[in-house]
């Protein structure tokens, strides 16, 4: 399972320029928002898991990826 954010330029990612030390003194998690999630037992994505990856992972890379922007998220449960 693959939940990805879209921004009108592609995947929702941390610019190039943006150092590693830059991302360790923010504490991202990670450069991009793209979540994989590997199906079994007991373990499905819910709306507790898209509101914490949306949260932790998502917003924080959006916020530092377009400072200047404000965000709208659209949602599609296919």
């Amino acid at each position: 399972m693959v939940s990805e954010l879209l921004t009108p330029v592609g995947h929702l990612c941390l610019p190039d320029t943006i150092t590693d030390e830059a991302i360790e003194f923010r504490q991202l998690s990670r450069y991009q928002a793209t979540e994989y999630q590997e199906y079994g037992k007991d373990n499905y994505w819910n709306g507790d898991k898209m509101v914490h990856h949306n949260l932790e992972v998502a917003l924080p890379i959006f916020e530092v990826a377009h400072p200047t922007c404000q965000g709208v998220w659209l949602f599609d449960n296919m």
